[in-house]
């Protein structure tokens, strides 16, 4: 009996020995997981400390600019300027593209920007620059470029070119009448020469 007895309790003494091994076991890898988890806080707590300095800068910059731009605004609100650069840029002789893009900075910061007049300006200026010309320039060179073998980012609105030139066409026959062929011979040759780059 003592022979049961003593087998019994070195069984009870190695299963108790096994238990609280595998009881450490687990418990040191809760440890190495928790020490890494306050790692990783520490190193986002220094991190958020170094970038604090530079969020504060560019909050103080952020709130000069926009006290800038408030006074700029109260400056204008009257609509002076406004009338006045209109009115210059109507009795010019020669329009550019950089009168009609004053005209539409000036209207977004006196009117903002639901006003229709200033999109339009933008519009305009854009239309003068001859950007659906250029634009076809770009994406024929870049399209080349491609074919040729080389890694090129294609514009977006490489692939909508034809669609924007077709609107732009219509629009223009809509609005305005249709001119000689003398005209359209010496702006296509400009066309050519601004997207040759001449």
């Amino acid at each position: 009996m003592k022979k049961w007895f003593r087998l019994i309790l070195e069984i009870i003494l190695f299963a108790g020995l096994v238990g609280t091994g595998v009881f450490i076991y687990l418990q040191n890898q809760d440890i190495s997981e928790l020490e890494n988890q306050i790692s990783q806080i520490k190193t986002n707590d220094s991190a958020a400390a170094t970038s604090k300095p530079t969020n504060d800068l560019r909050l103080k910059e952020l709130l000069k600019k926009e006290k800038e731009l408030a006074a700029v605004k109260a400056a204008l609100n009257g609509g002076q300027a406004l009338q006045d650069v209109e009115a210059a840029a109507k009795s010019s002789k020669i329009e550019s593209p950089e009168r009609y893009l004053a005209i539409g900075a000036l209207r977004l910061l006196v009117k903002g920007k639901d006003d229709p007049s200033a999109a339009e300006a933008f519009e305009k200026a854009l239309e003068m620059n001859q950007w659906n010309v250029r634009l076809k320039s770009v994406c024929a060179a870049q399209a080349g470029m491609a074919a040729s073998g080389l890694e090129v980012d294609m514009l977006s609105d490489c692939d909508r070119v034809e669609q924007i030139t077709n609107e732009k066409v219509g629009s223009s026959d809509n609005k305005t009448q249709p001119r000689n062929d003398s005209n359209q011979g010496s702006i296509t040759l400009d066309e050519n020469s601004q997207a040759a780059g001449i």
